[in-house]
Parts: structure tokens; C-alpha cells; sequence
């Protein structure tokens, strides 16, 4: 695997990662509930946080594969 494949992998990795935590955080702040909050009970919400990551992680990859570094 060449390195600019490590590179949108990597980012679309971590976009996927930090898009889906902050987004499912920012659903539960605006519904008003704790931030320790287990995630089992509230999994519809849970889910479209993934959700959002993974649209976000999917743009991140396809943007980097036009870009020549």
C-alpha cells in the first residue's frame, strides 16, 4: 500500500472517529441528557452520530484522492 493511501485512510479514520463522537455529544446536549450517559439506552441517537461520521469520513476520503501531495 503506497502512502497516499495510508494518508486518506488515516483521515478518513480519524474524521470518522472525532465527527461521530462530537455529533452524538452535541445530540445528547441538545436533548438534555447527562454527558456520562451510557450509550445502550439511547441507541437511535447513537446510530445517526455514526452515521454522520461515516458521510463525513466518506467525504474526506474522496476529497483526498484528488489532491496530489
Amino acid at each position: 500500500m503506497d502512502t497516499k493511501k495510508m494518508w486518506e485512510l488515516s483521515a478518513a479514520f480519524i474524521t470518522f472517529t472525532v465527527v461521530s463522537l462530537v455529533s452524538i455529544e452535541l445530540m445528547y446536549y441538545l436533548m438534555g441528557y447527562p454527558l456520562d450517559i451510557n450509550l445502550e439506552g439511547h441507541w437511535f441517537l447513537s446510530t445517526i452520530g455514526f452515521l454522520i461520521g461515516a458521510v463525513a469520513a466518506c467525504c474526506v476520503y474522496y476529497l483526498l484522492k484528488d489532491v496530489e501531495f
